[in-house]
């Protein structure tokens, strides 16, 4: 697929694409081999989770590595500051997002980029 082949246009096509599936357990095993390869770092890919796929963040850990992957994005847009504005908007990852403001575990790029939200 898509991965695979490093295409990264059939990917953002493939994410979308999926986004409308009932098959939840097999677009959660999508999001999952993004957020593990090179794809997961990439700002275009990381909006297109955020937009298309956010009801598979519900998972804290799913959504903790999202995070991370999002803080490490090298980008001319603060993409960060953009996708966890609309994921604290949505009330089902409001309180996973809230969460990690003051989890202990955040990794120091984390901490960098939620301390850049206040400032």
């Amino acid at each position: 697929g898509a991965l695979q082949s490093n295409d990264k246009p059939l990917l953002i096509d493939s994410l979308r694409a999926i986004s409308h599936s009932n098959a939840v357990g097999l677009s959660e095993q999508a999001v999952d081999a993004v957020l593990s390869s090179t794809f997961a770092l990439d700002a275009e890919i990381c909006q297109v989770i955020a937009g298309r796929l956010w009801s598979h963040l519900e998972t804290p850990e799913r959504l903790a590595t999202f995070m991370e992957n999002c803080a490490r994005v090298i980008s001319e847009q603060p993409v960060f500051a953009s996708i966890f504005a609309d994921l604290v908007a949505i009330d089902s990852l409001r309180p996973h997002v809230l969460a990690m403001l003051r989890s202990e575990a955040r990794s120091e790029h984390l901490s960098r980029a939620i301390g850049s939200l206040f400032s």
